[in-house]
């Protein structure tokens, strides 16, 4: 994606309608909540980038953007490292739309791919001051998530002894997955032997936006 398409998109979305784009809204996130600095997003727009200076000539980190759809004010920033090491991270952000308020979720993601959960979290009211037409954000409560069981009923007890090791925790934002809402999943990550995959269970859970807060449903299990 190159940088003048990306800045057209940017006043398209940004000026001229009350509707916030994703694209106005990640420019404007403190970094707190963007896990990037203002400037490192500005270069992120222009290309992939390294960041050879953070760390040492052995590690180097790659940023990309993996998705953007501006039709659903959806972006997806992943990091990964140029020089081998498993570790990464990907950043979902998306915006939902209703009457009375506009809410932006941005949800961090990192580990491996037999260690991974969600490490950041956030729900934000996005509000705009009449004067300035700037943009600020203000945090909502989030949820909490009760973990139902994930072992079948005959699963032995041995099995069970620290389950949490044997899931990775993370919240998505996926449209195709949720595309009125976000889900809090869990997989198997790493199985420390082929007995008992046949005593685990998957569930997850789907938040739906009612177009002024997210409301909690019930339970599914695979």
């Amino acid at each position: 994606m190159n940088r003048y398409l990306l800045l057209l998109l940017f006043l398209t979305f940004s000026v001229g309608t009350n509707a916030q784009s994703i694209i106005e809204a990640y420019f404007a996130l403190p970094e707190q909540y963007a896990r990037m600095s203002l400037e490192q997003r500005e270069k992120l727009t222009l290309e992939i980038i390294d960041f050879p200076e953070s760390n040492d000539t052995l590690i180097s980190e790659k940023f990309e953007i993996e998705v953007l759809d501006t039709s659903i004010n959806y972006l997806i920033v992943s990091q990964s490292y140029t020089t081998g090491q498993a570790a990464w991270s990907r950043s979902e952000f998306r915006i939902y739309q209703g009457k009375m308020k506009n809410v932006l979720i941005a949800s961090h993601t990192s580990g491996t791919r037999v260690d991974h959960h969600t490490q950041g979290y956030y729900i934000l009211e996005i509000l705009k001051e009449p004067q300035t037409e700037t943009l600020s954000f203000k945090e909502m409560n989030v949820h909490g998530v009760h973990i139902p069981n994930q072992f079948r009923k005959n699963t032995p007890a041995e099995y069970i002894d620290e389950d949490s090791y044997y899931f990775c925790y993370s919240r998505s934002l996926d449209p195709a997955t949720y595309p009125n809402g976000y889900g809090f999943e869990t997989a198997p990550c790493y199985i420390l032997s082929k007995e008992i995959e046949d005593y685990l269970l998957t569930p997850k859970l789907t938040f739906l936006w009612t177009g002024s807060r997210f409301k909690k449903g019930k339970p599914s299990v695979k």
